[in-house]
């Protein structure tokens, strides 16, 4: 097999497992009060087996808060610092892409959260992200 069709073949299987592992909650979010707590606790349940998992933890002060029990520990600004940081580094298009980094976890549990969303919600929601930053999953996650 030539490098080039080893390489296609690995963007599909890449994007195959993405699928897989970014699938939305069933039960979608409607940005209700009243669901917000069963939503959290439904992504704290699939959080447990999944690659994006860790983008579920914040460093912040030096301490790991956990944003899906703790978000009101995490201000929206601490996060948009963080994320333009990692966002407009040198080698965030490799790393957002790159399995196993920071980035391409936060990216992937964007995409779980985009796929857990109304589409009006939704919809709602990417309309107050900055689109340069609108796939990283605590971003989003913070935003709700």
């Amino acid at each position: 097999m030539s490098s080039s069709s080893s390489s296609k073949h690995d963007i599909y299987n890449n994007a195959r497992f993405e699928q897989i592992a970014c699938a939305g909650l069933s039960q979608k979010y409607d940005g209700s009060a009243d669901n917000l707590i069963p939503t959290l606790n439904l992504i704290h349940i699939r959080r447990l087996n999944e690659v994006w998992g860790a983008a579920t933890y914040f460093l912040h002060n030096g301490v790991q808060v956990d944003l899906i029990h703790h978000f009101s520990k995490v201000s929206l600004q601490d996060v948009k610092q963080k994320v333009a940081v990692a966002w407009n580094a040198l080698d965030a298009v490799v790393n957002r892409h790159t399995r196993g980094t920071a980035l391409y976890k936060s990216r992937l549990f964007g995409l779980f959260l985009m796929n857990s969303l109304t589409p009006e919600f939704a919809a709602l929601l990417c309309s107050r992200l900055d689109s340069q930053y609108s796939l990283d999953g605590q971003l989003i996650f913070i935003t709700l």
